[in-house]
Order: C-alpha cells, then sequence, then structure tokens
C-alpha cells in the first residue's frame, strides 16, 4: 500500500518550486519519500520571458527596508509628539499612542521579514537560526499586522459615536474603559494568532542533497538544510477553526472598515452641514475624526492587497512571490505613512514637532559656537608655543 504524502507547512512550500515532492536516496536499498504542498510559491514569469523574479524580489525587498526604516523612525516621533500635543489625557490621544507602537513594531518585523525571505530564497542563508528567525518575524508581522486592523476599527467606531452622539459618548466611554478596550484588542489579537505561533517549528530536512525521482515535478526540497514543520499541536486545531480564524485575520477587517469609514465620512457631512455654527471643541473634534478618516482610508488601500493574495492562496493553491513582498511593502507603508497625516490635519502636532525640532536645532548651534570659541582661544596659544619651538 503506498504511503500517503506528508504535508509541508505553508512557508516551506512558498520556497518550493512545485506542490509534489519526491525524493529518492540509493542506500542497499532504494528509499522514497514523498511530501505535498496545498499551495507554493511562484515568480511572475516563465520559461521564455526575459524577466527576472529574483532580481524583482531584492528591489521589492529594498523598497521595503527603506519604506520600514522610515517607519521605524516616523512612529518613534508619533509616540514623542502624541504624549504632548493632545493635552490631557484622552481616549483617542491614547488609542493614537498604542497604535503607533504597533506600528513600529510592525515596520521593524516587516524589515527583518523581507530580508530573511531574500536570504533563503537566494541561498545567502539557510541555516537553523535563519529559518528560525524568519518563523518569528512572520508570527510578529502578522501579530502587528491584526492588532493595527482591529484597534483602527475600534477606534473608528468610538470616532463615529463621538461624532453622532458626543455627550453621551463622552459620559460613557471614559479612559479606563478605552484602556480595557485596547487590552481586549490586543488579547483579542494574540488569539486569532495563537494557533500559528504553536503550529509549527524548524527541524533538520532528512532528504537534503537527496536525488529528485519525479521529472514530471522537479523538487527543490533536498536543497535546503533545515524547514519549516507542521507539529503535533497542528493536527489538534480543527480545519473549520482555523479556516474561520484566517478569515478573521485577512478578510473580516476590509469590510468592515470601508462601512465604518464611510459611516464616518457621512456623519461629519451631516453634523458640517446641518450646525454651521460649531463651538471651538466640536471643531477641534470633528477635525480629529477627519485626520482619522484618512488614516483609515490609507489602511483600506494599502491592506487590499492582503485580502488579494489571501483569496489567490486559498482558491488558486499557489503564491506569487513577488505579491507577497508587494504586501509587506503596503502594510508597512500603511505604518509609516501615519506621520504625514498627523501633521497636516493635527496643529498641536505640527507645533510639536517643531518645538522640538528647535530644541535640537538650537543645541546644536550653541554646540557649534561653543566649539568655535574654544578654537578661538587655543588658537594664540598654540601659534606662540609653536614660535618658541622654532
Amino acid at each position: 500500500m503506498e504511503r500517503k504524502p506528508e504535508r509541508l507547512d505553508f512557508w516551506t512550500c512558498f520556497f518550493l518550486d512545485s506542490n509534489s515532492h519526491s525524493l529518492v536516496i540509493h542506500l542497499d536499498n532504494e528509499i522514497t519519500k514523498n511530501y505535498s504542498c496545498k499551495s507554493h510559491g511562484i515568480f511572475f514569469a516563465n520559461e521564455e520571458s526575459s524577466y527576472n523574479g529574483h532580481d524583482m524580489c531584492i528591489t521589492l525587498c529594498v523598497l521595503i527596508f527603506i519604506v520600514g526604516i522610515s517607519g521605524i523612525i516616523t512612529n518613534l516621533f508619533n509616540v514623542v509628539l502624541l504624549r504632548n500635543s493632545f493635552g490631557k489625557v484622552t481616549c483617542f490621544k491614547e488609542s493614537l499612542i498604542l497604535l503607533a507602537v504597533i506600528e513600529l513594531f510592525l515596520c521593524f518585523f516587516t524589515v527583518l521579514l523581507s530580508y530573511q525571505t531574500i536570504g533563503i530564497l537566494e541561498n545567502l542563508g539557510r541555516s537553523e537560526a535563519d529559518f528560525e528567525l524568519f518563523r518569528i518575524s512572520n508570527i510578529s508581522f502578522q501579530l502587528g499586522r491584526t492588532s493595527s486592523l482591529y484597534l483602527t476599527i475600534l477606534v473608528t467606531i468610538e470616532r463615529y459615536f463621538s461624532i453622532i452622539s458626543p455627550v453621551k459618548t463622552k459620559e460613557w466611554l471614559t479612559v479606563w474603559r478605552s484602556r480595557f478596550g485596547l487590552i481586549a484588542i490586543l488579547i483579542f489579537s494574540f488569539l486569532i494568532n495563537l494557533p500559528w505561533m504553536c503550529k509549527s517549528t524548524v527541524v533538520e530536512n532528512d532528504v537534503y542533497g537527496w536525488s529528485n525521482s519525479n521529472d514530471t515535478f522537479p523538487s527543490t526540497l533536498s536543497e535546503f538544510p533545515y524547514f519549516i514543520k507542521r507539529n503535533k499541536y497542528a493536527k489538534m486545531l480543527n480545519k473549520n477553526v482555523q479556516e474561520s480564524l484566517l478569515g478573521m485575520n485577512y478578510f473580516v477587517p476590509f469590510p468592515l472598515l470601508l462601512i465604518l469609514n464611510g459611516l464616518l465620512f457621512k456623519s461629519i457631512h451631516t453634523w458640517t452641514v446641518s450646525r454651521p455654527t460649531l463651538s471651538g471643541k466640536q471643531k477641534r473634534a470633528i477635525n480629529a475624526t477627519k485626520m482619522f478618516s484618512f488614516v483609515v482610508f490609507i489602511l483600506l488601500s494599502t491592506h487590499f492587497v492582503s485580502c488579494v493574495v489571501f483569496i489567490m492562496s486559498r482558491f488558486y493553491n499557489l503564491v506569487y512571490r513577488e505579491l507577497m513582498l508587494v504586501q509587506s511593502l503596503c502594510v508597512v507603508f500603511g505604518a509609516a505613512v501615519n506621520f504625514l497625516v498627523y501633521y497636516m490635519f493635527g496643529r498641536g502636532f505640527r507645533l510639536e514637532f517643531w518645538r522640538y525640532a528647535g530644541l535640537i536645532f538650537r543645541n546644536r548651534c550653541a554646540c557649534v559656537t561653543e566649539c568655535q570659541s574654544k578654537l578661538k582661544k587655543d588658537l594664540p596659544s598654540a601659534s606662540s608655543s609653536h614660535d618658541g619651538l622654532d
């Protein structure tokens, strides 16, 4: 009886070039091992094309690195400036600071993930540590992405009710209740991604160096000394539960954000048209909501690619490697660009930014002036000592 092929982990299959893998080693007796993939990685190219998928992946990786580093810097600015630009502690202020921290976390691990991907694809590093770092970076990227999406959904709901019913919202939504909601979102995001934290591990490849025994499906599995393998916990997770969690991670946030942002724009328009004479406090609340609606719009635009990649991988059983990196680029771009939105719409944020810039500039000018004065004092003494030596 022929043994059923062993199913490989998704991220192992991402680095392989076919779904079926049959490898053979010739000892005293011929030994054959069979593996299979539900979906596998592929480039946007064919044998007759001059397009080079590897070069495109490297180019995308460089872009991710540049945008990711920019995102780390801008989100550090966001955390520092948001603490002082909104005055007293409010639910909205704490939510934006937490969002900036999460997106800082996301940018950092997106950079790591993209470079580990290229390193493994190009055989620049395929050690056990490389695969383990890839696995951890991918889990952290997914956790940051999920937290960012659902936190944005929570803040969008809060902004919507603060516009249509400001008095009741202020009475009910205290700072402590808001903090409880933020913690609940983080726990929820962690639980959604928990199965993928526990279901895989890096193991040594038993068929490393073996020859391919199937000319129809040439396997590259034997070129990897290590790979990511599903462990015993993967079998414990019900398939329907797993599909539901994947849908909640990739697909569900998109229509939710689309609907909520539409409601947000409608409520802002209705309030502004029907009440032309607004107090200063009401104008500030509406401006803050307008600002956040643009944050939501950018998030929707950049996460649309994630939905496309998810649908393709589930229905077509293949994953274009370039699309996976484009997805990472879009996500990290969405996390990096919020600084510009805050700067454009937040007067207090702009003032705080230039206050810090002025402090840095003044300190630098003071340092330069002090150094110049010291040089002027030292020059006459140095000149006299030189004359004495002659």
